[in-house]
């Protein structure tokens, strides 16, 4: 058992930023030891957050695995882990561009939210990576999709991302939402503190 969990976990860290050859071997040796076959190992491996090899791929920005994973396995470009996160929503978090624009291609949902309704808009913006934004707009999505805890204008102010701000302000984002932002956080702050006063 011990053999088969180190192989796997070989296999989703070279998944992240393996050469594509080294991946397949790994997989192979998963198969050696398992015996399912590469696509049902593949499709089945995912750690104790849901998280497939896909999401690993895709957060490590390794295109060549997502390729092999998408055209050759046949993986689903919208699979979610546990929280609801996609590869699109992984690659956005860790602004890796050109996984971001092959899931695009490959037609990943650019507005599909996880569990906390955020969208990789939202992921984008929060972590600050301004040259996925646009590219992620250039799908047609709203630039100020909201969830409960704001629009991605407000995560990025709420960041103190002033660069991400500006791109999303440049691609038409609300400013108004900042406004908006800012009384919410003064009303909250009142009720809970007003008693002190």
């Amino acid at each position: 058992m011990d053999d088969v969990v180190a192989a796997v976990t070989a296999m989703l860290l070279v998944a992240v930023d393996g050469e594509l050859e080294r991946f397949k071997k790994c997989v192979e040796a998963v198969d050696r030891l398992i015996g399912d076959g590469i696509a049902a190992i593949i499709e089945n491996t995912k750690d104790d957050y849901g998280k497939g090899v896909i999401h690993f791929a895709a957060g490590g920005g390794n295109v060549e695995v997502l390729k092999y994973l998408i055209k050759e396995i046949k993986l689903d470009v919208n699979v979610k882990d546990n929280s609801g996160v996609t590869p699109l929503s992984w690659a956005a978090i860790e602004g890796h561009y050109a996984a971001v624009e092959y899931l695009l291609e490959m037609g990943a949902n650019p507005e599909m939210p996880d569990n906390s309704n955020c969208t990789p808009l939202h992921h984008s913006a929060m972590k600050g990576h301004k040259d996925v934004i646009p590219l992620l707009l250039s799908k047609g999505i709203n630039v100020d999709v909201t969830n409960e805890l704001g629009s991605p204008l407000q995560f990025a102010a709420t960041h103190g991302l002033h660069d991400t701000v500006k791109v999303l302000l440049d691609h038409g984002a609300n400013v108004s939402s900042i406004y908006l932002l800012f009384i919410n956080r003064c009303g909250f702050l009142y009720s809970k503190y007003s008693s002190d006063i």
